[in-house]
């Protein structure tokens, strides 16, 4: 460097993992940010770590757009929807919120009278949420959700998953694992709740219960799509690598799948007993 010389420096955030460990996030979440005067319209691109806090990006955006953040809403614009309004999730990460790369953000600019273009609605349907073209403009929903687009009634389980970034890896893992009779009913049935661990090391039962949510959605009737977006997250909660969007390999994620699973439905709740293991006869 000091013979040749060097550009600008590249700045990266250090990020906490779940895990308690560090990591350099060298890519950020790129996001797509439209106003409600103007949806329509070209929407403006930035780049922002996943820890980032609601209420940061929405300052920020609010600076950048010259807008009044008192008079301003932030909504999670999934598939150009005002899918979930972020306010009372300020102080919320992007990525607890399952705002994924290439995700579009809304801000809803207040009417001169004071009321709000779209009104949050009461959110009833608990993890699964009830998103997708069967959800009128305007309805909020848990961001904690898998979103399902809804249609003409077609075969169980002939339905596609939506990418999430360069996620068409866990999307054929999914379709593989939901097509294994056994597991899939056990799921569906709601069995697993027999079984579930809440002590379970990392994952704590809330990867059973996002798999079978999202197994409820891909084989109702009028399923067409899902973005299993939820599923994703506590994925990526238990399997660090997993919680980016770069492509990964299909049959690792499979195993950790099932190594999760594993340990939700384990029978044996809390410190497992040590068992020697006889080393001859």
């Amino acid at each position: 460097y000091h013979w040749y010389g060097g550009g600008p420096p590249i700045k990266r955030r250090a990020i906490q993992l779940p895990s308690g460990g560090v990591q350099v996030e060298l890519h950020g979440l790129q996001l797509k940010v439209y106003k409600s005067s103007d949806t329509n319209g070209k929407p403006i691109e930035v780049t922002e770590s996943k820890c980032m806090a609601v209420k940061e990006l929405k300052a920020s955006l609010c600076e950048e757009m010259g807008l009044d953040p008192e008079k301003t809403r932030i909504w999670d614009y999934f598939n150009n929807r005002n899918y979930a309004l972020l306010e009372k999730n300020a102080d919320k990460s992007l990525e607890s919120c399952r705002i994924f790369d290439q995700n579009p953000i809304l801000l809803e600019e207040q009417n001169a009278d004071g009321s709000w273009p779209y009104q949050e609605k009461a959110d009833d349907s608990g993890d699964l949420g009830v998103g997708g073209s069967s959800g009128s403009y305007g309805e909020s929903h848990s961001y904690s959700a898998d979103v399902p687009s809804t249609g003409e009634p077609l075969q169980r389980g002939v339905v596609g998953l939506q990418n999430l970034g360069n996620t068409c890896f866990m999307n054929s893992s999914i379709q593989c694992l939901s097509n294994i009779p056994p597991l899939r009913e056990f799921f569906i049935t709601e069995a697993y709740k027999d079984s579930l661990n809440r002590t379970a090391f990392k994952t704590k039962g809330k990867l059973a219960e996002s798999f079978a949510g999202l197994l409820s959605l891909m084989w109702r009737q009028d399923t067409t799509r899902v973005a299993p977006r939820n599923f994703k997250y506590q994925v990526g909660q238990f399997r660090e690598q997993f919680s980016g969007y770069g492509q990964q390999d299909s049959m690792e994620l499979i195993e950790a799948v099932l190594d999760g699973l594993k340990e939700d439905c384990n029978l044996v709740q809390g410190t497992k007993p040590y068992t020697e293991v006889k080393e001859s006869d």
